[in-house]
């Protein structure tokens, strides 16, 4: 990847939750994965759970604002 673990940041590394998300924007779970589905949200899987970008939830947040 051209990144040594050592250079990566341990905040750079938090991923926010499928729960963290419908809490934060104060929306269902059912509705968070619809946007996925119809790729207005990027998400990606880590085993069973769905994880998320901070700042690619801040796009999705502002993009529905306007």
């Amino acid at each position: 990847f051209g990144v040594k673990m050592t250079e990566v940041k341990k905040e750079e590394l938090k991923y926010m939750t499928l729960k963290e998300v419908y809490e934060a924007t104060k929306t269902s779970t059912r509705y968070v994965q619809e946007e996925i589905r119809r790729k207005n949200l990027r998400a990606f899987k880590l085993g069973k759970r769905l994880l998320f970008s901070p700042d690619e939830v801040l796009k999705w947040i502002k993009k529905k604002a306007a």
